[in-house]
């Protein structure tokens, strides 16, 4: 039969409709009769009701700030640009924003190497994540230019330390 083994009868078909308009989710439905949102969805609308927007939010309010309205992402104008950079951040270096900005504090609010409160050249609003790349340990937050010259010497001291020997000599 598919992969959709499990056959809903009419009566189920009106409960999930009921269910449904009384404020249940479309996921919660999901796991509970065993079958896709879409067949929630396809049930919800047979029998006469509508889908609500905003990801399954009754109230339509952004589920960060639970203040302003919700877009189809569930969060609002103002928490979406957040949540993706919590969630690259979480994905990519294993903080949080919150993590994020209490290195920022704790760095005087600039780069960690010169101490520029402007992030610099490529563009970007927030400091590169400084991380060693064998133990993907966060080591601080850097200016493009900065992150840019570190990487150019690839996290070398040595490479860091013959630069060095060559501006004395000039």
């Amino acid at each position: 039969m598919g992969r959709h083994a499990y056959k809903i009868s009419e009566e189920q078909s009106r409960e999930i409709a009921r269910k449904y308009a009384e404020g249940a989710t479309q996921s919660a439905l999901s796991r509970e009769y065993s079958c896709t949102t879409h067949t929630i969805k396809h049930h919800v609308l047979k029998h006469g009701g509508t889908i609500r927007t905003g990801v399954g939010r009754p109230s339509g309010v952004c589920t960060l700030c639970h203040e302003r309205p919700a877009t189809a992402s569930g969060k609002c104008e103002e928490c979406r640009p957040r949540s993706l950079r919590n969630y690259h951040l979480k994905r990519r270096y294993g903080i949080t924003v919150e993590d994020y900005d209490r290195i920022l504090a704790e760095q005087g609010g600039g780069c960690a190497i010169c101490g520029t409160t402007n992030p610099g050249g490529d563009g970007s609003k927030s400091f590169h994540v400084d991380h060693c790349h064998e133990t993907n340990r966060v080591r601080g937050l850097l200016c493009y230019q900065c992150n840019y010259g570190l990487g150019y010497f690839g996290d070398s001291v040595e490479g860091i330390e013959r630069v060095l020997r060559y501006l004395k000599r000039h």
